[in-house]
């Protein structure tokens, strides 16, 4: 949860699915987003996609399901 007046820097959003891409519009372009999935094709048009839109996205395939990969990810 974000703390009423504060806004982070920087969002990670495991998911690129509908969800994913609605928190990341939600969250707005004012923030920095790392956006990851499992599915590198879909992840890099969604990222693509928002980016086209004015949004500051650093998409990262990543495998939930694998330790080796969130392990990566928290090193972005």
């Amino acid at each position: 949860m974000i703390a009423e007046n504060t806004r982070p820097e920087v969002v990670v959003v495991t998911g690129a699915g509908g969800m994913g891409e609605a928190v990341v519009r939600r969250l707005g372009s004012g923030v920095s987003v790392v956006l990851a999935d499992f599915n590198d094709a879909h992840l890099q048009g969604v990222a693509e996609g928002l980016r086209r839109d004015g949004y500051s996205v650093h998409p990262v395939r990543t495998d939930v399901s694998s330790a080796a990969d969130v392990a990566a990810l928290a090193t972005v």
